[in-house]
């Protein structure tokens, strides 16, 4: 490893055998088909975007079977050990039985940063990792090119010379194999050899491997600050409403600050397949974590085959909104936790309340409050109204008016995500009157 990059410190070479080993003073010998970390040299920047080009391969390009015995379970860093870009799928198919079938690879996309625990200076964010399955890729981050697809760095499933991945093994484990019927050409201007995940890493937009027996839409769920995490929903032709090892991938919930996905059997996936045809009752759990509050966003990143002509909604049982997510993101505020039981992911306008018709009306001490159509309407038919404050859930003050004196006023406009709201109503008479509303 050190005649790869002999100016690299001496503990920052290392391998991953279900857990990360230093191979001090790069002695060890790369091994075929396994995967190595190896930091840049000691005079490159750690905190600044720099590309080391000193490193250099030598040797005779590999060819041929190369196998690696996996124990049952355990995760692995491998590597494509040849000079060609290999097929995922075709990976995927050969080794069915010894892996579970996810892969997971570094998008390098973020410096690092104080925001992460640790010391900031050396500190990456886990979340940087794309996954990829015989259902399709998922991304990132949210891309700064508006021709390209949001999610980022997305894996098109052609594994580029010399790429490292990390794989779980199958629960039976088993011997691995790369061979040569997974290799693939370079393609036109050698573009399938070109995506090696490093910095300055190019993305082809992921629908340009979808086929006719693949149906998918990608979500996002995001927020003003950056925090990002994408999920895919497939419906394939090989695959089942079960679980399907390949079809499926569970997140790992690798990202700092939100997790978003997909609920099935108790399971939360980072991919999900289901079966064909398609049908248009089907719905889908989906579920979140957060260690932030305030204001997020689901959205549809991309769609391909039938979904990318279906109207598509998100039922948020907690505020029973129904919202069609082809025509605009949905907006909601959250606290911090695990979140799966608020959101459903719909093809018709059934069993939820569309959000353009909400309506509440809750009466207490003679003071009536009504939502509908976004405006919030308030009544006090013996004593006039003489101040409004509206919190959100966390307390924050989002509306107030200190000089209404009205018996009827109409709250519009206010922009804010749907949520619940505190609305205190303080009467001429100094009564004090406290409403919840769903906005």
């Amino acid at each position: 490893m050190k005649n790869l990059s002999p100016n690299t410190l001496y503990d920052k070479y290392y391998s991953y055998d279900d857990g990360w080993h230093i191979s001090y003073h790069g002695v060890a010998t790369m091994e075929k088909g396994k995967g190595y970390s190896i930091r840049a040299s000691q005079n490159l920047s750690i905190t600044s975007a720099e590309i080391d080009d000193d490193p250099v391969f030598v040797g005779v390009p590999h060819n041929g079977i190369v196998n690696l015995a996996l124990t049952a379970n355990k995760f692995y860093f491998l590597g494509n050990p040849y000079p060609s870009a290999i097929d995922a799928d075709a990976f995927l198919d050969a080794n069915v039985n010894v892996l579970e079938g996810t892969l997971y690879f570094w998008t390098h996309n973020s410096l690092p940063s104080s925001s992460f625990s640790g010391d900031y200076a050396y500190n990456y964010t886990t979340g940087d990792y794309a996954t990829y399955n015989r259902t399709g890729g998922v991304g990132t981050r949210v891309s700064t090119s508006k021709t390209a697809v949001t999610g980022g760095v997305v894996p098109t499933g052609e594994i580029a010379a010399g790429q490292g991945f990390f794989a779980q093994a199958s629960t039976s484990g088993g011997t691995l194999v790369f061979n040569n019927s997974m290799r693939i050409s370079g393609g036109v201007s050698g573009a399938n050899n070109s995506q090696f995940f490093k910095l300055s890493t190019t993305s082809k937009s992921a629908t340009t491997t979808a086929t006719t027996d693949k149906n998918r839409v990608w979500l996002n769920l995001t927020n003003k600050e950056g925090a990002f995490k994408q999920t895919l929903l497939g419906y394939l032709t090989a695959a089942t409403n079960g679980y399907d090892a390949g079809f499926d991938g569970v997140t790992y919930n690798d990202n700092q600050f939100v997790d978003f996905y997909s609920i099935n059997q108790g399971m939360n996936l980072a991919i999900q397949a289901r079966a064909l045809p398609f049908e248009i009752q089907d719905s889908v759990v989906l579920g979140y974590k957060s260690t932030l509050t305030g204001e997020f966003q689901i959205s549809i990143d991309h769609a391909d085959g039938v979904l990318a002509n279906q109207a598509v909604f998100l039922e948020d049982k907690d505020l029973q909104v129904l919202h069609d997510l082809t025509k605009e993101p949905y907006l909601f505020t959250t606290e911090k936790g695990g979140f799966n039981n608020r959101f459903v992911l719909r093809y018709v306008a059934e069993n939820a309340v569309e959000k353009t018709v909400t309506t509440t009306s809750i009466l207490g001490n003679e003071v009536l409050v009504s939502v509908q159509h976004n405006e919030i309407l308030l009544q006090s038919p013996q004593d006039k109204i003489a101040k409004i404050n509206i919190y959100d859930v966390s307390g924050k003050l989002v509306y107030q008016n200190q000089k209404v004196l009205a018996n009827t006023y109409l709250i519009q406009n206010l922009n804010l995500a749907h949520q619940l709201l505190l609305v205190q109503v303080v009467l001429a008479n100094g009564e004090t009157v406290a409403i919840k509303i769903v906005y």
